[in-house]
């Protein structure tokens, strides 16, 4: 069966590059995420496997801990990953790259990142000088690797202002891009977006209440802020 290098899959594949694992001998395909992250796999990443490749991954919570992960067993999905893109089987470490493809299309990498933004990244908000949570940073976390420098190149291609850091607290290895700012949060909403309910209810209750407020759950969110997992999909609400 034929697939097809679109912009869905090419969010997938960033989604992969993220969270994701590409099992170095069976054709398996696991993704792995928090517990908030079931409304994301639920509402957005099954219903896009299913879409674009007419399976259904199989959804597990891991026993003893507050994680969920996706799992996809077909040589046809799982070639199209390795053979069609070139994405890299097994450990990931060194040899993670953003697939040529995907890098030469404007399209296609806006998409890449935000599947990797929603899965190895997140949106945080600092005080700065005031009392409350309101300033808006985009993260996304890398480990040093090819795909840390192509990441670097994306950013640079769409004129985003950006630091770039060893978090020692993630390993010494670990990059993080920081994008920040409300005028950077609204281009990174226009460009690139973010499919990930965590992020958008993050978004949302910003705008309307004008401040962030950490350590609540996606569900929490969504109660004060009276919207439902259904809403953030069926509306625009960022």
């Amino acid at each position: 069966m034929d697939f097809k290098l679109n912009k869905e899959t090419a969010e997938l594949a960033g989604v992969i590059a993220g969270d994701g694992y590409l099992h170095k001998f069976a054709n398996r395909i696991i993704i792995k995420g928090s517990i908030d992250d079931f409304y994301y796999y639920v509402n957005y990443l099954i219903p896009s496997f299913i879409k674009n490749f007419n399976i259904k991954p199989i959804l597990y919570k891991q026993k003893n801990k507050n994680s969920y992960f996706l799992q996809i067993e077909n040589k046809n999905v799982f070639s199209f990953f390795v053979k069609e893109l070139g994405m890299n089987r097994g450990p990931k470490f060194l040899k993670i790259s953003i697939p040529k493809k995907i890098m030469l299309n404007k399209g296609f990498s806006k998409a890449f990142i935000r599947g990797l933004f929603d899965t190895d990244g997140g949106l945080k908000f600092s005080k700065q000088n005031k009392k409350f949570n309101y300033y808006p940073r985009i993260r996304i976390y890398s480990k040093k690797s090819l795909m840390t420098e192509q990441v670097k190149i994306i950013l640079d291609k769409f004129k985003f202002k950006y630091s770039r850091s060893l978090d020692r607290r993630m390993g010494s290895d670990i990059n993080t891009y920081e994008i920040s700012g409300f005028k950077n949060l609204n281009k990174w909403l226009k460009l690139i977006g973010t499919s990930n309910p965590v992020n958008i209810s993050k978004v949302l209750f910003l705008k309307k209440k004008g401040f962030y407020k950490p350590n609540l759950s996606l569900l929490e969110r969504l109660k004060i802020l009276n919207y439902s997992i259904r809403d953030l999909y069926l509306k625009k609400v960022i």
